[in-house]
């Protein structure tokens, strides 16, 4: 039986022994011997950092739960630097990897937001403000596809404004744009109550002219 968690894990250790120098041949070597299934979430996403696409024998593709979606999306954030609170993208890249999250067989844009919650959502992140702008960024693009008809879900992020840490009342308010309905008064002084950093708070809630 394949142990799915410990090949996610080897591959991103792969990738931040790499990303430094950019060279991905070792991580799609080791992707090229997955399951299906994996190799079909994972694919879309080494094309969008850079690596040639991995070929498919016999024309045989898997469809990918969402546990192997997400963790193609965590791969792309740790290739951007994501976990280390100093994102490091550009419009081109980040429109590149969505894309890609996309073109996996079951993808949504969900997949992408719901990785980049779970790596923010922990004690030790370090919100920044370049970290802020990489998430408004995010918002952004996702706005875009979500005009073209890729919806987003966002209630796996229910119940709003409890247990707020920095990183999550900036998240939440960030990602309520993709869902103005779900807006209140209330809800934004939760997230301002909690984000103790002062460039931080001003960042996320820049101050009127």
């Amino acid at each position: 039986m394949t142990d799915l968690a410990s090949l996610k894990n080897g591959a991103e250790a792969e990738l931040l022994g790499a990303r430094d120098s950019g060279h991905l041949d070792d991580l799609r070597a080791r992707i090229a011997d997955w399951p299906p299934a994996l190799r079909a979430a994972y694919g879309p996403v080494l094309v969008a950092l850079g690596s040639p696409p991995l070929s498919e024998e016999g024309g045989v593709r898997g469809l990918p739960g969402a546990s192997e979606r997400q963790g193609a999306c965590r791969l792309a954030l740790l290739a951007m630097y994501v976990d280390t609170g100093t994102p490091r993208w550009s419009s081109g890249m980040l429109d590149k990897v969505l894309d890609a999250v996309l073109a996996v067989p079951g993808g949504t844009c969900d997949d992408f937001l719901l990785a980049l919650w779970r790596m923010c959502d922990v004690p030790s992140f370090p919100l920044t403000v370049v970290g802020v702008r990489f998430i408004r960024d995010v918002v952004r693009a996702l706005l875009t596809r979500q005009r073209r008809g890729m919806p987003v879900d966002l209630r796996w992020l229910t119940p709003l404004g409890t247990g707020l840490t920095p990183a999550r009342a900036c998240f939440s308010y960030l990602v309520l744009a993709l869902k103005p309905e779900w807006f209140t008064d209330a809800l934004e002084q939760s997230f301002r109550g909690a984000l103790k950093d002062p460039e931080v708070l001003e960042e996320v809630f820049p101050p009127g002219p």
